[in-house]
């Protein structure tokens, strides 16, 4: 078994990369590879793992197994998303496991690539990924910034216990009357994933339209 190498003190690394495999092998074989393509690497053996290495290592995108024992992928990509709505979390999957892939759409997952792994196919999906969602929170400032505070809707203002922080953070952007296609743009995420937060958000609220949704939400603060 190969010692995981600290990448943490390596210059001129740009794209900052959280793995998440509970076989020490393939995190090491990543954090090798990843680290010669001039990436910061933290390593994590499971998805409890994966939330705490969150205080003090900010990931521009994560490499996620499915089959981890205990907290699974899909469990740790709707943590992860809970805690950071604009990450990008690309899943590792087994050859053929269509399900698999589906269900990591349907949690927030950005992307997959099939085991064995091709590094550079990797290595090409972090940073298209990486770079997107620098890019969508590049527009979220200036969006917020064009707004101004007395004119913006903050996530507080629609944020309810039946809601998730991600959910949240969609209704204010639906507050602010943004279409499906502008909030997937600001959050990085496809309209469609937009349209399904909005699915359960109405259900969670017991409304049928996006004006009575923001009202509800409102009145429940």
């Amino acid at each position: 078994m190969h010692p995981e190498p600290d990448t943490a003190s390596l210059p001129g690394i740009e794209t900052r990369v959280l793995v998440v495999d509970d076989n020490a092998d393939a995190r090491g074989f990543l954090l090798r590879a990843l680290g010669g393509a001039a990436m910061q690497v933290h390593a994590a053996a499971s998805g409890n793992a994966a939330l705490d290495a969150l205080a003090h290592f900010a990931p521009d995108a994560v490499l996620l197994d499915v089959d981890m024992p205990g907290m699974d992928g899909f469990a740790t990509c709707e943590a992860l998303m809970n805690r950071h709505a604009d990450l990008p979390v690309i899943f590792m999957t087994g050859l053929g496991d269509t399900g698999h892939i589906v269900r990591g759409f349907e949690v927030g997952g950005c992307d997959y690539v099939t085991k064995p792994v091709a590094i550079d196919e990797v290595v090409a999906r972090v940073r298209s990924h990486a770079g997107k969602a620098r890019q969508a929170r590049a527009l979220r400032d200036t969006v917020l910034r064009l707004y101004g505070e007395s004119e913006a809707t903050p996530v507080s203002a629609v944020a309810t216990p039946a809601l998730t922080p991600r959910e949240a953070e969609v209704m204010a952007w639906v507050a602010r009357g943004k279409t499906n296609r502008d909030i997937a743009d600001i959050l990085g995420m496809s309209p469609r994933t937009v349209n399904k937060h909005l699915e359960h958000i109405f259900e969670k609220l017991g409304v049928e339209t996006r004006t009575a949704a923001v009202a509800a939400a409102r009145r429940s603060v």
